[in-house]
């Protein structure tokens, strides 16, 4: 079945060997026409939509085959013909609108937010109307919405609602603080939250987000003028009955109505009950919930409660508070879990009934474990903020009650390693490996040490061990480096055979960027440009911010005769941060260039 992308047309299913609507002779091929032939070009058809169509919805969303990958993506459509000619007004600000959202998901890079590139934007002209039709086409997140998973009876545990709330928040966290391109996103539902295979959640639908500037904020946060005319009028209302505080009714949204959002999607996730059904604390205007949640604890509770208040001076100040107290509640929820900890709470029981020599000695081991786990979760807190000092006491604590874990060696030679000091790092991730043979991220910490000491040999040596024993992402991660070491060598057929090893592991986007950047590096060098032509872009469609790839084509297209003034490839590899040296080396050799241009 393709369906017809007219909003207008009168039935709009047709069969798949179609080429035009049969109902309003619409073109059934979608085709965005990039200006530039190094832009991904589209050959879509619309096969199915994602919710039901709907006459009054401003936009849809179809499922699209590209008929050039055979990849299915998602396609947003603004229907505007209509409302064009009846509400030109209206429909020039939801013109704006959907070109609002293109532009903040382009400039977010997150993997909780949809990925878009420049030539995802584009317009279609309809048979029926000369007005065009706005789209944005996206990669398609695998997986349900909240909505629908709410509907199959779920309701939240307590470590999975700390869990959820975490990864929110941190979602939260990177779009409210993601400088200059900042926003806050204004519609947080079950419904824009997608649950993926992995566990992972995603935030979608960012329609009707807002840039955090300051100039917003003083429109929002103060009253009307001298004339009398409010100072905020025209700031978009955005309502989603249940989920919307009361400043955004009022056209006063702030970033901390998202929190209040995002609250009150955790209380319908962990009641599993309609919001409209919960009652109303007369006095405080709080909404009456837990008795619907008992699985959650109180410090939770408390933490929606605070998120939920219907004053923005009493919910979280910002996301990085937000963030601190859910690590606070992750901790006690795997402390509690610990099974040391239940052991040692046990045995608190036990002394009282029995005092023998053996539950006292029951009681202590419990009760170190606990103490090991407490430290542990502690360093790791102070190590996400930095505090490097207090963090490496902490670990040693653990370690001296706990000798048996493998990551906090880890994560004590990863702080050691960053303070300098090579000797603690080297001996904490030996120790590590030697603790658990199979945890094999030490062992990738290892080879990345000592390629930052310029120790080519042991780098390899480490990076080889992971790649012939590792199962997980460390393989995928210890070929990338090992490849990019061999071409640096000149064993470029070596660095080829490595990349190939492993591609089939390469699942995440910016990992396969990474290898078939070096594959192309590879092929550049003995000289096969057509090939490393082709990996590049490759590279480049995955992770178009990846420097080095952008800095390679480009000389490829140097060595194919090309100008290379005149590719856009230099340009951007100019314009893109990189931390690798040969980068630095290809941006400077570029410039002397420049600088003897006449």
């Amino acid at each position: 079945m393709i369906y017809c992308i007219n909003p207008d047309c009168p039935d709009r299913e047709n069969h798949d060997d179609a080429d035009i609507c049969k109902s309003c002779s619409t073109n059934l091929l979608i085709e965005n026409n990039p200006k530039s032939s190094a832009r991904r070009k589209y050959r879509l058809h619309l096969i199915q939509p994602v919710s039901e169509l709907q006459p009054r919805r401003y936009s849809e969303l179809f499922e699209v085959r590209d008929l050039e990958s055979g990849e299915i993506r998602i396609l947003k459509i603004l229907k505007t013909p209509i409302l064009k000619r009846l509400e030109p007004l209206m429909y020039e600000k939801l013109v704006s609108l959907f070109q609002r959202e293109f532009q903040t998901l382009k400039a977010l890079r997150h993997s909780g937010i949809p990925k878009v590139k420049v030539e995802d934007y584009f317009s279609i002209e309809i048979a029926s109307n000369p007005n065009q039709l706005p789209c944005i086409c996206m990669p398609k997140i695998e997986g349900m919405t909240l909505k629908s998973w709410l509907k199959k009876g779920e309701k939240l545990s307590q470590s999975q609602a700390v869990d959820w709330l975490k990864q929110l928040s941190s979602i939260l966290d990177y779009i409210h603080t993601h400088k200059p391109h900042a926003v806050f996103h204004r519609d947080i539902k079950p419904s824009n939250i997608m649950l993926q295979p992995d566990g992972k959640l995603a935030l979608i639908d960012f329609g009707g987000s807002r840039p955090i500037t300051e100039s917003y904020l003083i429109k929002v946060g103060t009253g009307p003028n001298e004339t009398g005319t409010p100072q905020f009028d025209d700031v978009t209302t955005l309502v989603s009955t249940g989920y919307t505080p009361l400043e955004q009714f009022n056209g006063k949204a702030l970033p901390s109505s998202d929190f209040y959002a995002l609250g009150r999607t955790m209380v319908r996730l962990m009641t599993g009950r309609e919001l409209s059904n919960l009652q109303i604390n007369e006095k405080t205007g709080n909404t009456i919930w837990r008795r619907y949640a008992p699985q959650i604890k109180k410090p939770l509770a408390d933490l929606i409660d605070e998120m939920t208040a219907i004053a923005p001076a009493d919910r979280p100040k910002n996301t990085n508070y937000l963030l601190k107290e859910v690590e606070k509640l992750e901790l006690w929820e795997k402390t509690s879990r610990s099974p040391y900890f239940k052991v040692s709470m046990g045995l608190f029981a036990i002394f009282f009934a029995i005092l023998s020599s053996f539950a006292i000695k029951e009681l202590k081991d419990g009760y170190d474990q606990f103490r090991a786990e407490r430290y542990f979760w502690q360093a790791r807190g102070e190590q996400l903020n930095n505090q490097l000092d207090d963090a490496k006491q902490n670990y040693k604590q653990s370690l001296r009650l706990n000798p048996n874990n493998e990551e906090a060696y880890n994560n004590l030679g990863l702080v050691c390693e960053v303070q300098g000091d090579l000797p603690c790092a080297i001996e904490n991730y030996q120790k590590a490996a030697q603790t658990n043979p199979n945890y094999w991220l030490s062992t990738f910490n290892l080879a990345t040490l000592f390629e930052d000491k310029g120790d080519n040999k042991l780098a390899e040596k480490y990076y080889r061990q992971v790649l012939d024993n590792a199962t997980d992402i460390q393989v995928v991660g210890s070929a990338s480096n090992l490849s990019r070491l061999k071409i640096l060598q000149g064993n470029y057929d070596e660095a080829k055979s490595v990349v190939v090893g492993v591609m089939d592991k390469a699942t995440e986007n910016l990992s396969r960027a990474r290898l078939l950047k070096n594959l192309g590096w590879a092929e550049f060098e003995l000289g096969d440009d057509k090939q490393a032509e082709k990996h590049l872009q490759q590279a480049i469609r995955l992770d178009p911010e990846m420097a080095a790839a952008h800095c390679l084509i480009a000389q490829v297209y140097q060595e194919q005769g090309n100008n290379f003034l005149a590719q856009p490839s230099w340009r951007t590899c100019l314009r893109l941060d990189s931390f690798l040296p040969e980068v630095e080396e290809w941006k400077d050799s570029v410039l002397e260039k420049l600088f003897q241009e006449p």
